[in-house]
């Protein structure tokens, strides 16, 4: 059993990858409803596997490999019944989930970058806008400016910011 030490990083790991490794998961089994059980097995055999993680590795990429092998076992021990999919489609899935994965993590922080760069005024009004159950017709009104222009204002910092993650990414900086 890992010490305090590990324990405490297995949760920060875990805490930020659940939900991605959750969907991976669902993917894989196709929504099966058994993917619950799956998943808390995930769970069980990665915290059991924790003292095998290395660190300054990819967490994520850690416990899909963990999760890939449950579901195939998951499948196998369904088989009684014919499978739609073969072991070779899973597979693919496999390696484009993962590869999604990895790519989606360097976008993430490219954006966490970029949005940093924005000047004070963009980024409060990306905060405003994207605030949980926030409306840009709100926005319009908190900071006393036309829903029009808001709107304008939006595009312009969309923009900015998907070229700075494009370059970000292109670069190789992230």
């Amino acid at each position: 059993m890992p010490d305090s030490s590990r324990t405490a990083e297995f949760v920060q790991h875990f805490s930020r990858s659940a939900q991605r490794l959750y969907a991976y998961v669902l993917t894989m089994t196709g929504h099966d409803p058994a993917a619950d059980d799956v998943f808390q097995e995930v769970c069980k055999l990665a915290w059991e596997k924790f003292d095998q993680f290395q660190p300054g590795t990819d967490f994520l990429a850690w416990t899909c490999r963990i999760a890939f092998f449950c579901v195939m076992n998951h499948r196998r021990k369904k088989s009684k019944a014919p499978l739609p999919f073969s072991d070779a489609f899973f597979n693919a899935i496999d390696a484009e989930l993962v590869e999604m994965a990895s790519t989606s993590d360097a976008r993430m922080r490219a954006l966490a970058d970029c949005y940093g760069k924005l000047s004070q005024r963009d980024r409060d009004l990306i905060d405003r806008r994207y605030a949980p159950d926030a409306t840009t017709r709100q926005v319009a009104e908190q900071i006393g400016r036309p829903l029009s222009t808001v709107y304008r204002m939006l595009d312009r910092v969309h923009t900015a910011l998907m070229r700075c993650v494009e370059r970000t990414l292109s670069e190789g900086i992230a």
